[in-house]
């Protein structure tokens, strides 16, 4: 066989002789590192494998940070509803305290005084202003306390239905 790849060769120019010593062993170099080429420009299976475990750590990350601030959105909204309730409780203290003030009889008599001139005509015909009498009127006074109270008691009503 060798015998006649030197007959062969002997035909070739020295120049056809370089080219092809050159494509031979261009061929034997890619067949030899041709795989070790393919799999260093190809994604392999290690490869792949080392991503897919970078993104389950990281979705895993992710779950439990996703869980911790559903948490934290839980916690605050049950505290912001138990500070609802306190303020609507304490109005409601408010309310009942002002109610039981306003339910406590209250006597008070108000007067209005008013003054009238007391006038005299003297020998001459001029009419003089002496002094003023003084005089006490009673007054009434419209009390609205009622009104109130019914409106207070109108409130206590709808906060209590709110906080059940």
């Amino acid at each position: 066989m060798f015998k006649y790849l030197s007959e062969i060769l002997s035909k070739f120019t020295p120049q056809q002789r370089l080219i092809a010593l050159l494509l031979l062993t261009t061929t034997l170099v890619l067949l030899g590192l041709g795989d070790s080429l393919i799999q260093a420009y190809s994604n392999s299976d290690r490869v792949l494998q080392d991503k897919v475990r970078r993104l389950e750590i990281s979705q895993s990350i992710l779950l439990k940070e996703n869980d911790s601030l559903y948490t934290t959105i839980s916690n605050s909204q049950i505290q912001c509803s138990r500070d609802i309730m306190d303020v609507r409780r304490s109005i409601l203290e408010d309310l009942g305290v002002l109610e039981k003030t306003m339910m406590k009889p209250k006597h008070h008599v108000q007067r209005m005084e008013s003054y009238e001139p007391d006038f005299f005509v003297d020998e001459n015909g001029d009419t003089s202003w002496v002094s003023a009498m003084r005089r006490v009127e009673p007054v009434v006074v419209e009390d609205n306390t009622m009104d109130v109270l019914n409106t207070i008691r109108g409130m206590k009503a709808k906060i209590k239905k709110q906080l059940k």
